[in-house]
């Protein structure tokens, strides 16, 4: 009975004392940054984004605290948008999807065959870093850095042998109001489908959407490879990553905490964009052994999408983004001399 007694003091001793450990460990962290991606956990995202908590919390000794919320638990990007905006996240990772939201100028990156390779991208990238750091500074937003989504493939229930087939397909787009839209239209797709990310797998294995287009990497980690039979055999986008915190949030840091916390991106954004690309590469292996089979789409229907889409470029500058911009990314891909000082 004495042991009875004792075990319940304990117990409701320590029921007494939890709250105020609790509330301790709050107020130590003077600064809690809450951070969503739609990412799940499991990959090297989810991976990169708890050293990034880790280094931050050790190096300012726990007085800013970063908590993630990763797979959609705070809903599609646009959510994450109007959250950090209302105070309920201090920042996100975004894909072209969020990052055009935020400032509809960065879709000149989601432009078909503009960005064909790494080296294209990684040129750009570096050298437009400047500039895409004070288009978001003006919509309220600090740049941590660029990672990889991946290049863009077409995913088919049959191959695309020619152009007449493509009315017939069930695509799917995040939005028809975008170059992606825009694009899918122009090279003949007439049925397209919009629905928020969370619902496309569900829209896929229920034959609302029998088409869509995705990086590799974002397709095995939303599933829906499971859902398709076919993947281009051609590449025709290319789909960043950006962190973005919220500046009122950032500016609101000391200066040495802010120097902490961009220390600790710039320490482990290149390792996550290397192991993105290997993991873009082993996905692509991966789902031909699962037995997708990559569409043998001919090289004069490829050519014909090209030359629906070149006249895009001209006619979309000024709704989605100025034309200067175009032309500026457009400059450091002409430049021999920048490449050869790549090259160097």
């Amino acid at each position: 009975m004495k042991k009875i007694i004792f075990c319940l003091a304990v117990f409701a001793f320590t029921c007494s004392i939890l709250p105020s450990i609790s509330r301790a460990a709050e107020q130590k962290a003077k600064y809690v940054m809450k951070m969503a991606a739609i990412s799940p956990n499991g990959t090297s995202w989810a991976d990169s984004a708890a050293k990034v908590k880790a280094y931050v919390e050790e190096k300012t000794q726990g007085q800013v605290k970063v908590t993630w919320y990763l797979g959609q638990v705070m809903g599609d990007e646009p959510d994450e948008i109007r959250k950090i905006r209302l105070g309920q996240l201090q920042g996100a990772g975004f894909t072209l999807m969020g990052m055009g939201q935020i400032d509809p100028a960065f879709k000149v990156l989601e432009m078909p065959f503009l960005l064909q390779n790494t080296d294209d991208l990684d040129l750009v990238m570096e050298k437009m870093k400047p500039t895409f750091v004070r288009m978001f500074e003006a919509k309220g937003f600090v740049l941590a850095g660029f990672l990889d989504v991946g290049f863009i493939y077409l995913f088919t229930q049959e191959p695309i042998i020619t152009l007449d087939q493509l009315p017939k397909f069930k695509m799917w787009a995040w939005t028809t109001e975008s170059v992606m839209g825009t694009f899918l239209r122009q090279v003949g797709f007439q049925n397209i489908i919009t629905t928020p990310l969370t619902e496309t797998l569900t829209a896929l294995q229920t034959g609302m959407v029998n088409a869509f287009y995705s990086p590799l990497y974002a397709v095995v980690g939303l599933q829906w490879y499971t859902q398709a039979k076919y993947i281009s055999n051609f590449t025709f986008g290319y789909t960043p990553a950006a962190i973005l915190m919220d500046k009122k949030f950032y500016d609101s840091l000391p200066p040495q905490f802010q120097k902490i916390v961009m220390d600790a991106w710039n320490r482990y954004l290149p390792e996550l964009v290397r192991l993105t690309r290997e993991e873009n590469a082993n996905a692509y292996k991966n789902m031909l052994a699962r037995g997708i089979k990559v569409g043998q789409t001919p090289n004069e229907v490829i050519e014909e999408i090209q030359k629906r889409v070149f006249p895009l470029r001209r006619e979309l500058a000024g709704k989605y983004y100025p034309e200067e911009l175009l032309a500026e990314i457009q400059n450091i891909l002409d430049e021999p001399s920048l490449r050869q000082k790549e090259a160097r």
